[in-house]
């Protein structure tokens, strides 16, 4: 059994990375892990055998690491795992990624990740190895919507930015009314909720424009993928959306502004773009989502054997 320090966006009430904790207990269980957002040298100095770091798509921004805590990293093993390498790579990262002894990779272009260090595959995102409870009750004629705060604009940003997502919500708002008019039940869920970033914000601006105006947001429940098992359709605007939408056997619609959200490892939904988003056009894929039910995923714990016995030959090496 070894120790390990787990890096990545935890402790922020984003569920999609909260989940990351619960994916990597299951693929390892035999290994006792720390997770944290930041990392200080005096952190290190307890016994870890290795460092994981990931999973998500952070790998363009500085990590948050103390004085000296490079140093220390670049003397231990170092295993990037599901993490999305659709962005440009901080130099930092890209150090430590020279340096570690995998990199598994949930981007299916990975070519120029290549070029940093050969020793890389691609598996699903790791979430997948989860599982939903069986026999959920689906609820007919039921829209689960997932905003983004990404979405929403300072005021320091690009005047398309902010045309961009006025000219969403407009539309959006507009859509939802109609499917409401026409008997859907319509909830609001904010996937990732914290003092900065709180998804529910992006709802609120969209519900501000409906006729039929209210509070549709709803709690953060205990199992999320149980949650998305109840709805006939989840419409996402959040990458682990698509996910929890494909374990629950629950037909979506991908609302992209991000190249992760253009695609997922299964492809079971429907893609649109958010700056192309219009109301004939989300109705038309909500309606056509109805024949688009599927029976469910070829999700296979065998899917990350190559991943379990790669950290396995360095760990146990």
């Amino acid at each position: 059994m070894s120790n390990i320090l787990v890096f990545g966006f935890f402790g922020k009430n984003n569920l999609g990375d909260q989940l990351f904790i619960d994916a990597f207990q299951k693929l390892f269980p035999q290994h006792t892990f720390t997770f944290v957002d930041h990392i200080t040298k005096a952190s290190l100095n307890k016994h870890y055998d290795a460092v994981f770091i990931g999973g998500g798509s952070f790998l363009d921004t500085q990590p948050s690491f103390g004085p000296g805590v490079l140093d220390v990293l670049c003397s231990m093993p170092i295993f990037y795992i599901g993490v999305g390498v659709e962005t440009d790579t901080h130099q930092i990262h890209e150090l430590l990624m020279k340096q570690a002894r995998l990199i598994a990779t949930r981007s299916q272009d990975h070519e120029k990740i290549k070029e940093i260090n050969k020793n890389v595959i691609y598996i699903p995102d790791i979430v997948y190895c989860l599982e939903p409870s069986k026999n959920i009750k689906r609820i007919d004629k039921s829209v689960l919507y997932l905003p983004n705060i990404h979405t929403i604009p300072k005021f320091n940003e690009p005047h398309w930015a902010h045309l961009s997502w006025e000219y969403f919500k407009h539309e959006f708002a507009q859509a939802l009314d109609y499917i409401i008019d026409d008997g859907y039940k319509v909830d609001i869920f904010a996937m990732c909720k914290n003092k900065t970033m709180d998804d529910g914000w992006a709802g609120i601006e969209v519900s501000n424009k409906m006729v039929h105006r209210r509070n549709y947001e709803i709690e953060q429940p205990k199992n999320c993928i149980d949650l998305f098992a109840q709805y006939s359709l989840v419409i996402t605007q959040r990458y682990h959306g698509i996910i929890l939408a494909e374990m629950a056997k629950t037909p979506y619609i991908s609302i992209f502004h991000h190249d992760k959200l253009k695609t997922s490892h299964f492809n079971a939904g429907l893609f649109t773009s958010y700056y192309e988003t219009s109301k004939a056009g989300i109705l038309n894929k909500i309606y056509s989502s109805n024949a688009n039910g599927y029976d469910g995923l070829p999700i296979k714990s065998d899917m990350y054997i190559e991943l379990q016995h790669r950290v396995a030959a360095v760990l146990n090496g």
